[in-house]
């Protein structure tokens, strides 16, 4: 649903002749396969900063959670 959205909002910019470089978002690669197979697009994706700090604190806890079951 939200790759469908993503799609009509590039092509909108499209035809406006906006110029799309990069796409913010998720870890869903969903949008930037549409935008290649749907308008022959293609883009570079970055993550968002939301996104980026959520992956960092992931990592972060899997690696004291891996550590302290070492341990013990």
């Amino acid at each position: 649903m939200e790759s469908i959205s993503g799609v009509k909002g590039v092509r909108e910019l499209k035809n406006s002749w906006t110029p799309i470089e990069i796409i913010e978002g998720d870890e869903d690669n969903t949008l930037i396969s549409r935008l290649k197979s749907d308008l022959n697009m293609t883009v570079q994706k970055r993550f968002d900063r939301n996104h980026v700090v959520k992956n960092i604190d992931k990592t972060l806890y899997g690696i004291h959670h891996n550590k302290n079951k070492k341990q013990n």
